[in-house]
């Protein structure tokens, strides 16, 4: 199975635990900071770290098995709590900004000029490419517009220790796998191809769907994308007020099968 990108991709995208009432709770007794799903933000915040791979909705299928079966979210769940996406939230001590991080096996550079093409061509499409997608409330819209006007986020960095790039722009795609699969595809295109990003101001469903189609051939994420999200035209509003135990139950509607990867994600 082809993709565009020869780099892997990872992700440690965040999401918040509530309680029945909706209020939310501080995960520090439940995790620590370096699992698989853990705290950020002192207990404030949970994140899931995938392990990495070239294929978008493998990421995706092991970010279903972190939500809904790893010991710290079983351990949560069965204390009642759900999850819950989103952009921002508000607790009671502060608020803070839930993010959709996505890490490129790319070597990072810190450029030291404004002369470094190939980096700020990079990064300036995969703003353009988040734009596009806040536009179309598949990122969520307010969340988003929010997040970009009063949390301090670095646009990328470095990731940790690693030599690879790691974007932080994106608010959590987390609400739906339907929408984590979008952005995480669009993304790893975006990477391997800024010299095609999607441009322009007239923002559409058709002209993102006709953006995808261009890679449709040569990348297997992309094909999917169009196949099962664009074609049977599924809602793709980012609905914060569902969570995740729900959204995240079935792949189903993007053509996984239950307990398995699917073939063309391998």
């Amino acid at each position: 199975m082809s993709t565009v990108n020869t780099f892997k991709i990872r992700a440690d995208p965040e999401f918040i635990a509530v309680d029945k009432a909706g209020t939310h709770i501080n995960v520090k007794p439940y995790t620590v900071k370096e699992a698989e799903v853990a705290w950020d933000h002192d207990g404030d915040v949970l994140e899931v770290k995938p392990k990495p791979s070239r294929f978008a909705f493998r990421i995706v299928r092991r970010i279903q098995r972190l939500l809904l079966k790893h010991e710290v979210s079983q351990k949560l769940m069965a204390s009642g709590y759900k999850f819950r996406g989103g952009g921002y939230i508000k607790t009671v001590r502060r608020s803070l900004g839930l993010g959709g991080h996505i890490h490129f096996d790319l070597p990072y550079t810190k450029p030291v000029n404004a002369g470094d093409a190939v980096f700020y061509a990079r990064i300036e499409a995969l703003n353009k490419m988040t734009g596009y997608l806040e536009g179309l409330d598949i990122l969520p819209k307010v969340h988003s517009s929010y997040r970009h006007r009063y949390a301090e986020i670095e646009t990328v960095r470095k990731a940790g220790d690693a030599d690879r790039l790691e974007y932080r722009y994106m608010c959590s795609w987390l609400h739906s796998p339907i929408a984590a699969y979008l952005c995480l595809t669009a993304a790893k295109i975006t990477a391997a191809h800024p010299e095609s990003c999607i441009v322009g101001d007239n923002i559409s469903m058709d002209n993102l769907k006709a953006w995808f189609e261009r890679f449709k051939e040569k990348d297997v994420d992309a094909a999917r994308v169009v196949e099962r999200i664009f074609e049977p035209k599924l809602n793709l509003e980012a609905r914060l007020d569902l969570d995740l135990q729900s959204t995240w139950k079935s792949l189903k509607q993007l053509g996984g099968i239950e307990g398995h990867e699917s073939v063309s994600a391998l």
